[in-house]
């Protein structure tokens, strides 16, 4: 399970901070946020990191994420919603903390965030419920 950050730059093959026959996995969230990011001229994190990528690296990330390619699997919310509602309830945890979380429970996997995008209340709900959780720099 990985964060629209890190999809991302799984997307430009610049992944070497996944492991070793690992499956890639996001939320619809994370997707949608990859999505409004490329309709969007700002200067956000997630349009900053696909503009700024070299050569045509950014254009073909982009298509990408319009067309998702089917290696990247997206958990349906119908499976992922009423325990994503527990756990934002139990944890104090916002729509996307709580979405990410679900997702790698239903999908008995773990979850890997960007470093600046590290928060204790998900770090602490993944630890108390025995999911593997990693801040990754990038």
């Amino acid at each position: 399970m990985v964060d629209d950050h890190l999809l991302t730059l799984h997307l430009a093959g610049r992944d070497a901070w996944l492991p070793d026959g690992a499956h890639v996995a996001t939320t619809a969230s994370w997707w949608f946020r990859l999505s409004r990011a490329l309709g969007r001229s700002g200067r956000g994190s997630l349009s900053t990191l696909i503009a700024t990528l070299p050569g045509d690296d950014g254009a073909v990330v982009a298509d990408l994420i319009r067309q998702l390619p089917e290696e990247v699997t997206i958990v349906h919310p119908r499976e992922t919603v009423p325990q994503a509602g527990v756990l934002s309830a139990r944890h104090g945890l916002n729509l996307l903390a709580a979405d990410a979380l679900a997702t790698a429970i239903v999908l008995a996997g773990g979850l890997l965030v960007a470093a600046h995008d590290d928060g204790p209340r998900l770090r602490s709900a993944a630890a108390s419920l025995k999911v593997h959780y990693q801040a990754i720099e990038t």
